[in-house]
C-alpha cells in the first residue's frame, strides 16, 4: 500500500506550520479603506482665541473647534487638551489655572461655557437680555434679524421654544406680523422654523 505524504510546503498555505506562499499578502490590499480614514478636504485648525470679550470671535472659535474635532476624530477625553493649542492670553491663562491639571476630566461644552464666563464681563448676559427685549427688525433683512436673534437667545440660554418665538415675533416689522397672522401662525406656536 502506498504511503500518502503531505505535499511540499509551497503547495499548502493558510494552515499548519507551512504558512502562506512567498509574496502572499494577508489582509485587504493597501488603501482599500482610505476613504474612511482620510478626509476629502484638508482639516483646517481653528483660529486662535485670545480671551477678548468679543462674541463673534468666541462663537467662531467654538464653532471652528467643534468642526476640527469632528473632522479630526479627536477623542472627547482629549479635546480640551487640544483646545489649549489654540488659546492665547486670557483664554490660555484660564486653561492653565483651571483645566491643565486634568484636561481629560472636562467635557468640551463645559470647558467652553466656563471659558465664556471667565472672558466675558459678569453682566454680559444681562446686557444681552436687555438687547433681546428691545431688539426689532428695523431696516435689516429678515434673515439677518433672525440670525442675530437666534445667536443672542443662545447666549442668554433661552431654550423654551415658545419664548424664543415670542421674542422673534415681537421684533418683526408689523407688515411681517400681519402676514404671519394671515398664515395661521401665532406667537405662541413655538415653531421657530415655521415662523
Amino acid at each position: 500500500m502506498p504511503v500518502n505524504y503531505p505535499p511540499p510546503p509551497q503547495q499548502i498555505w493558510g494552515y499548519g506550520n507551512y504558512g502562506p506562499p512567498p509574496g502572499f499578502i494577508q489582509g485587504p490590499p493597501p488603501g482599500w479603506n482610505a476613504w474612511v480614514q482620510q478626509p476629502r478636504i484638508p482639516i483646517t485648525p481653528p483660529k486662535s482665541y485670545d480671551g477678548s470679550p468679543d462674541l463673534t470671535k468666541y462663537t467662531r472659535f467654538r464653532t471652528e473647534f467643534r468642526t476640527y474635532a469632528l473632522q479630526g476624530r479627536i477623542d472627547p477625553r482629549e479635546q480640551v487638551a487640544y483646545i489649549s493649542r489654540f488659546l492665547d492670553g486670557k483664554a490660555y491663562d484660564f486653561y492653565l489655572y483651571k483645566a491643565s491639571a486634568a484636561p481629560e476630566e472636562w467635557e468640551t461644552d463645559e470647558f467652553m461655557d466656563e471659558l465664556f464666563n471667565h472672558c466675558f464681563p459678569k453682566d454680559y448676559t444681562s446686557k444681552v437680555r436687555l438687547e433681546v427685549n428691545r431688539m426689532t427688525q428695523g431696516l435689516r433683512p429678515v434673515a439677518g434679524y433672525v440670525h442675530e436673534m437666534r445667536s443672542k437667545l443662545d447666549i442668554i440660554g433661552t431654550t423654551d421654544p415658545i419664548a424664543r418665538v415670542r421674542h422673534l415675533w415681537d421684533g418683526f416689522d408689523p407688515a411681517i406680523q400681519r402676514f404671519l397672522w394671515q398664515s395661521q401662525l401665532t406667537p405662541d406656536c413655538g415653531e421657530w422654523d415655521a415662523v
